[in-house]
């Protein structure tokens, strides 16, 4: 499989060397919704990512799986979960790999979805932001 990237110069890292590049949350004006930018470095083998949302309590209040990304410059929409707490909140990325198995159709044709456990991540990069809902606007 060919992955293209826009710059030339970019040249695409096996996974130990593929980072963070930036990781960006910006709430949106309604305090509700935050506009998240993630920028990993480019990639030979297609990483995956988790963004977690934590109150200013500390508590999980958000989060979105990528899941074998083919573009290395990723923007979403997260919303709060529950009630918007005044305080700092922090957005965590890990950034990962994952071996996935390639046909889940055989597993499921032979009754093995089921008992099937996810391969462990093997975490190689992370970025933390921290931000306050009300610098919304």
């Amino acid at each position: 499989m060919d992955i293209f990237f826009h710059d030339p110069d970019d040249i695409p890292l096996p996974p130990h060397e593929v980072r963070i590049r930036t990781f960006a949350v910006q709430p949106y004006p309604d305090g509700r919704r935050l506009r998240v930018y993630l920028e990993i470095t480019p990639f030979q083998k297609k990483p995956s990512a988790e963004v977690t949302l934590y109150n200013p309590l500390g508590h999980p209040a958000g989060n979105v799986s990528i899941i074998e990304t083919i573009d290395p410059r990723l923007e979403m929409t997260l919303h709060i979960r529950g009630a918007v707490l005044p305080g700092s909140y922090t957005a965590r990325a890990d950034l990962f790999y994952q071996d996935l198995p390639e046909d889940t159709a055989e597993m499921v044709e032979n009754g093995l979805a089921q008992t099937y456990q996810m391969p462990e991540q093997q975490m190689i990069d992370h970025a933390e932001a921290t931000f306050d809902v009300s610098d919304a606007g």
